[in-house]
């Protein structure tokens, strides 16, 4: 409880409140232990329970005297003399402390990383923010100085990779896009970092830099964790739901009991090819669940074939087919549908948009002998070609 006492005033503290005491901590013994306690007539009860690990339980209450919080009266950002004018008006910008407003550790330290953040993108790689907040607790007042001390401006080194183990080191270096002799720029390391797990064989990826105490060459070294390059799946499952149409949702009256499969390897023929097959065999059963007359089998296949660097460094190539055999959505006839399709993917804006463009091809037919749940003939056999483009931000 002592230690809790300490907690509780030290976070108060951390957000501006420090005059805040934590006058009393009582204990009181649960409902059902003080008619335990009534029972034992025993002059301490508790903490001979206690003692005797008989299961006594209690109850805390922290009383707690909050104060006011320390109000910032002013900031001082120094050194802004040996920046231009864009430079420092983004770095007042990234300030989360504002004077007048209360005192907050986490603010104080969001605000330095903050600034260091703008200079980092700016090539200011060395760059060094000193800070001090001088609190004045009986009168509730801080100030707060930022000293900065941008040094100069740095460009990128050698660049590196490491535990790429079964995987090219090409696609790496040209997913990175970071040029040895361009100027330094985190925001253009995040994009990097971003860019490698978009590969998408890897389960980890960190940049780690060797930033020099003399000069203005930031070596690069990126760090990779590749997933295993084969895996092989197995699954089992029971599957009911509805459908949702653009007016209501409608319960089906059908569900399946399937079983599915996947496997994939991610570094087909080599290239970081990744290659997935899934297969999904269903019983097919057309009454409500639980019914279990007159099953028919159904089976879904899909594979799907992803190349990165495909056409330029950050664009994925994507060929995908599947071969769906069971009933129709609406209508619950068997029907075969084949679907195939073509695509490329890329993120810009540094991973603020995601676009995909793609031509698609679905192939419907219908056997003979189908019919609706109302007795009428389904649909005729038919093909469709269309392109499809979509994006995410």
């Amino acid at each position: 409880m002592q230690r809790d006492r300490e907690r509780i005033e030290r976070w108060y503290a951390a957000r501006g409140f420090h005059s805040t005491k934590v006058r009393d901590i009582r204990v009181t013994p649960s409902q059902a232990s003080q008619e335990d306690i009534l029972e034992s007539n025993n002059d301490h009860p508790i903490c001979q329970r206690l003692s005797n690990n008989e299961g006594c339980e209690v109850e805390i209450t922290f009383v707690i005297e909050e104060g006011i919080q320390t109000i910032i009266q002013e900031i001082a950002v120094r050194g802004l003399e040996k920046l231009p004018p864009k430079i420092r008006s983004e770095l007042f910008e990234a300030l989360l402390l504002k004077t007048g407003d209360g005192f907050d550790e986490a603010f104080y330290d969001e605000s330095s990383e903050a600034m260091r953040n703008v200079l980092g993108h700016h090539g200011y790689a060395r760059a060094e923010i000193k800070r001090e907040a001088r609190i004045n607790r009986i009168a509730a007042k801080a100030w707060v100085v930022f000293e900065i001390e941008p040094g100069p401006i740095c460009v990128f080194g050698k660049v590196s990779i490491g535990g790429a183990k079964y995987l090219p080191q090409a696609p790496i270096r040209a997913a990175a896009g970071i040029e040895k002799g361009s100027r330094y720029d985190n925001k253009a390391l995040h994009d990097a970092q971003r860019a490698i797990r978009e590969l998408g064989p890897f389960s980890a990826v960190t940049i780690e830099l060797q930033i020099p105490e003399k000069g203005k060459s930031v070596d690069v070294h990126i760090q990779v964790t590749p997933a295993r390059e084969q895996s092989v799946a197995f699954g089992f499952g029971v599957q009911g739901g509805q459908i949702d149409t653009p007016s209501e949702s409608i319960s089906v009256p059908q569900w399946d009991v399937h079983l599915l499969g996947r496997y994939r390897h991610r570094n087909l023929l080599g290239g970081m090819r990744e290659l997935t097959i899934e297969d999904q065999p269903r019983m097919i059963f057309q009454q409500r669940f639980p019914g279990p007359e007159t099953p028919r089998f159904g089976n879904t296949i899909q594979t799907e074939l992803r190349q990165p660097g495909f056409l330029e460094a950050r664009t994925t190539g994507i060929a995908n087919a599947s071969h769906s055999y069971g009933p129709d959505p609406y209508d619950f006839f068997f029907r075969h549908r084949i679907d195939t399709e073509l695509a490329l993917e890329r993120s810009f804006l540094q991973g603020i948009l995601f676009t995909r463009f793609a031509l698609r091809n679905s192939l419907y037919f219908v056997p003979s002998g189908e019919e609706r749940f109302d007795g009428t003939a389904p649909p005729s056999d038919s093909m469709l070609t269309f392109p499809r483009a979509n994006h995410t931000t």
